[in-house]
């Protein structure tokens, strides 16, 4: 299942709804939202058939992405919570990677060489990062 926030404001108050977005596996509920069959009969369906396969096309591509660039969300078998906070870890990167002023360390030999945090970082911030890779 893909999810995706919906912004609506009603009497100047900001409504956010998070909606799931399910294939016809899935029977659909007031929060998720699946194919209205495989024959739609009428063009209304079928135009929400259309709109309902393109977001979910975006949200699988944006997956394969994320788990092309980190192979390791491929086989994540960690805690779900746990799991959260790998996956915001890796979209992070991937979007600090995506800045236009982003230029990558070409003299890298491997990926396998262990990570070294600078000498600079340090204190507190030096032991939050630390605690965070100690799993």
């Amino acid at each position: 299942m893909h999810y995706f926030y919906i912004k609506i404001i009603v009497n100047n108050n900001l409504l956010i709804l998070i909606i799931l977005i399910g294939d016809s596996a899935y029977e659909a509920n007031e929060w998720l939202m699946v194919p209205m069959n495989n024959n739609p009969n009428d063009n209304r369906e079928r135009k929400y058939n259309r709109a309902h396969k393109s977001t979910r096309r975006i949200i699988e591509c944006s997956y394969g992405i994320l788990k092309n660039r980190f192979p390791c969300l491929k086989y994540l078998r960690v805690d779900p919570c746990f799991a959260g906070r790998i996956i915001m870890a890796c979209a992070t990167l991937h979007n600090v990677a995506n800045k236009a002023d982003f230029i990558p360390n070409s003299d890298a030999e491997d990926d396998n060489t262990d990570a070294v945090i600078p000498p600079t970082v340090t204190g507190h911030r030096r032991e939050t990062l630390l605690e965070f890779f100690n799993y």
